[in-house]
């Protein structure tokens, strides 16, 4: 949820990003768009919804969304039909099934 939300989460934290914060050493240098784009990766374990993933592409980029399953609670053959009629080009789209993985992993 947090790509959905991710504007929302900002502007929320965005007191404290600027030194509403710094009495209690909350101070952040960056905002939390920033931390998410540098740190964080998610992935598409159990939601096989083309909305969520655009949203999460848009928000992220393709680079730091990984495929995931969530089996044996979600099904494989549901996930590949997800990732195959995905609104990706082939490039994101090998990106998402394997490449990013490979990167992060370094497998």
């Amino acid at each position: 949820l947090i790509p959905f939300h991710l504007l929302r989460i900002s502007n929320a934290l965005e007191l404290m990003r600027k030194g509403m914060g710094e009495k209690s050493g909350l101070r952040m240098k960056k905002t939390v768009a920033d931390y998410m784009h540098e740190n964080v990766y998610i992935t598409t374990s159990g939601v096989f919804q083309h909305a969520a993933l655009t949203c999460a592409v848009q928000t992220l980029g393709i680079e730091r969304i990984l495929f995931s399953v969530d089996y044996p609670f979600e099904e494989n053959e549901e996930a590949i039909r997800f990732l195959h009629t995905s609104p990706l080009s082939d490039s994101d789209r090998r990106k998402l099934a394997h490449e990013n993985a490979e990167r992060v992993l370094r497998i």
